[in-house]
């Protein structure tokens, strides 16, 4: 049976409302005719009859459907099917993608438009908008419903824009938002939900993709820098406003403050930007814009020093982070100002924060609901401990303010209960070489009662070796399947809410301490011998086989993989290696201020490679440029301690700087006795700790 959209409306209109309903009132739901609608009921009146139902007209009343319910229900399911629009939303689905609907739209809308979107009644929709008007008035908008025209938002330029960029972060991830937007690979209905689609088509992926290449251009012909997500967060304000501006949208910006805003450095570099903007879009960007811009790059950056008014100086900040840990030190009972790393931390904090809310500019925490759901304690305490930075700005703080120092605060608590305590981890990446490296030495940095054991491969952790060695829990960059010790999952880079939840780890741990007697175990001498000879062994590959190469050119990661696999003999060998580097280089890439590290764990070698690879022009891979590129290569079938060894070369790098500098500009020779020296420390460690325990 083929039923085309009219009679699809009519249908759906009539079932639905519960009263008579009259042709003209159809007829203005459809912008259409009487007649149209009259000559259309005789198709509906057909379909009707063929599910058991028929169409009752009364003179001065209009008309309804009389049948059973389960066949109205039955009608209305195969109409949606036939569509292909049907689709059980949560409440808060509809609102969301209501609340995106108003967002987008520059024309009333119609209840009848959202219920047939959402296939809901009118009522629901009217449900649903009392659910949204409170979030609409929080951000300075009314929803003005006016009948017989529909509903719409009413409000300033620059709240509207405010608005759906809160509206995108608060219910979809930023990493999620960058993949779903720049990929080329996968389809956008593979990579989210039908409601999370709503909210993504508040920034048109064409648009976005000119206005990246035009901001990236503009840093490299300046020779200016952001960090990947200070960027990608510039990238879609910018989209928004390009999206607004072809549509005749403004924003209004206070002489005086525009005058404020123009005396920032980050201005010129704003110009720059809206010139080339305006040369891709064909728009003339308005000077409000470019200061609009200034205020995302003066956000997005982390040079805040120079921005901020005198009295916010370093000295001043350091002051007002002191009181707020002097009022948490007195609320809490527990010694806090003598926590330097506390303290440093929360100045680094306050330098944006105070930036962003002198500028008014919003402040989001993608953490902030499960601060408050998990920690209300902290969230209390932060409000109390808040108020010397609220007096000094004269004004509250936001809760997603207030919600960033309770992650400060309580993390200092929970580490300061814990001090006299130690406990024993494993760190883990999916091969054991990688990232781990790299998270060991943040763990390190950041938690002095944290001891790592080892540095293991999350697919294959091997428990029988580690068992003796009273090991709590395992940190790693991945899921761990059908572990036998609590996993903590956690970014490479370790923010805060990864620490959080080491430290919620580490309480749990304390519990089980408290009931289980720890194992003392004594090695014999001739065990401690067998590990020392196997570190040994692992040591003489890494400096037997290493290797070095320079002035390569490669134009993408298939080719670098191609050249890498040459390193070892044969050509199935090679095809092997060839393909183990590209699988593993397809789960991401580890990328450090100009240096790739190249990893794999592959049945083509039969021992420990390190090596070294400088390319001849640099090569720009997720928007960072690679110069120099150090591969580490392990046996598929790789044993702990040989894995923990090769990947200390990758640990060193953010122990060392002078590491660094002799892989961008040392020779052959250079690079071989820096890691000698590497090893010769290696050694000496893993000699102390085996035979002293």
């Amino acid at each position: 049976m083929k039923i085309n959209e009219r009679s699809k409306f009519i249908i759906n209109k009539l079932i639905q409302t519960e009263n008579y309903i009259t042709a003209s009132e159809i007829a203005e739901k459809l912008q259409v005719s009487n007649k149209t609608v009259v000559r259309q009921l005789g198709s509906v009146e057909k379909i009707l009859v063929q599910h058991n139902l028929s169409l009752e007209r009364k003179t001065g009343r209009g008309m309804r459907v009389i049948g059973a319910p389960e066949d109205k229900e039955r009608l209305l399911s195969l109409i949606a099917e036939k569509v292909n629009t049907r689709h059980e939303y949560s409440p808060a689905e509809r609102c969301n993608i209501i609340l995106s609907q108003l967002l987008k739209s520059q024309e009333p809308i119609k209840l009848i438009a959202l219920s047939q979107l959402l296939n809901v009644t009118d009522a629901t929709i009217s449900n649903d908008l009392d659910k949204i008007e409170p979030w609409i008035r929080k951000m300075n908008m009314n929803l003005v419903r006016k009948p017989g025209l529909g509903v719409y938002l009413e409000g300033l330029e620059k709240d509207i824009r405010k608005a759906i960029i809160s509206h995108i972060y608060e219910n979809i991830h930023e990493q999620d938002i960058l993949n779903l937007l720049y990929s080329k690979k996968k389809k956008t209905n593979e990579l989210t939900s039908d409601a999370d689609k709503f909210l993504l088509d508040l920034v048109d992926k064409n648009i976005i993709q000119k206005v990246e290449e035009a901001v990236k251009a503009t840093m490299q012909q300046q020779k200016s820098s952001l960090s990947m997500n200070a960027f990608s967060g510039l990238v879609v304000h910018l989209t928004l406003a390009v999206q607004r501006l072809l549509k005749g949208e403004t924003i209004k910006i206070d002489a005086a403050f525009l005058g404020k805003i123009k005396q920032k450095k980050e201005f010129e570099l704003a110009e720059n930007i809206g010139e080339n903007i305006e040369k891709v879009f064909q728009v003339k960007i308005p000077e409000e814009e470019t200061a609009y811009i200034t205020m995302h790059l003066l956000g997005a950056r982390n040079n805040y020093e120079q921005d901020v008014d005198i009295q916010y100086s370093s000295f001043h900040l350091i002051r007002i982070a002191k009181d707020i840990v002097k009022i948490a030190q007195q609320e809490s009972g527990i010694s806090l100002l003598k926590k330097s790393r506390l303290l440093i931390g929360l100045y680094k904090h306050l330098k944006p924060a105070v930036m962003r809310i002198k500028m008014k500019m919003e402040i989001r925490n993608p953490l902030l609901q499960e601060m408050k759901e998990k920690y209300p304690k902290w969230m209390t305490l932060a409000k109390k401990a808040a108020q010397p930075l609220e007096e000094e700005l004269q004004t509250p703080l936001p809760e997603a303010e207030i919600a960033y120092l309770a992650m400060h605060l309580g993390a200092a608590l929970e580490e300061a209960n814990m001090q006299e305590q130690y406990f024993k981890v494993l760190v883990a990446c999916p091969t054991g070489i990688g990232t781990s490296k790299l998270l060991a030495t943040q763990l390190k940095r950041e938690f002095s009662n944290l001891e790592i054991v080892a540095i293991v491969s999350a697919v294959n952790v091997d428990y029988d070796f580690y068992k003796h060695e009273n090991v709590e829990f395992i940190i790693s960059t991945v899921p761990i399947e059908n572990a036998k010790l609590p996993v903590v999952v956690v970014d490479f880079m370790l923010n805060e809410n990864d620490k959080t939840n080491i430290i919620h780890q580490m309480n749990i741990s304390t519990v089980l301490k408290k009931n289980v007697e720890r194992v003392k175990v004594n090695y014999k001498l001739i065990y401690r011998l067998e590990r020392i000879d196997r570190y040994i062994k692992y040591i003489h590959e890494i400096l037997t086989n290493f290797f070095y190469d320079e002035y390569i050119e490669i134009k993408d990661i298939d080719e670098l993989c191609a050249k890498t696999s040459h390193v070892i003999s044969g050509e199935l060998e090679r095809e092997l290696l060839y393909h183990d580097l590209k699988n593993r280089e397809s789960k991401g890439s580890t990328v450090l201020n100009k240096l790739m590290i190249l990893h794999t764990k592959s049945k083509a070698v039969q021992s420990l490679h390190v090596g070294v690879i400088k390319l001849q022009n640099e090569y720009v891979l997720n928007k960072e440029n690679i110069s120099t590129i150090l591969v580490l290569l392990a046996p598929d079938n790789a044993e702990q301690a040989a894995l923990e060894t090769i990947g200390y070369v990758s640990e060193s790098l953010l122990e060392s700087l002078n590491l660094l500098d002799i892989l961008y500009e040392g020779s052959s020779k250079e690079i071989y006795g820096e890691l000698e020296k590497i090893y010769t420390n290696y050694f000496k460690e893993k000699y102390k700790k085996v035979m002293e325990g």
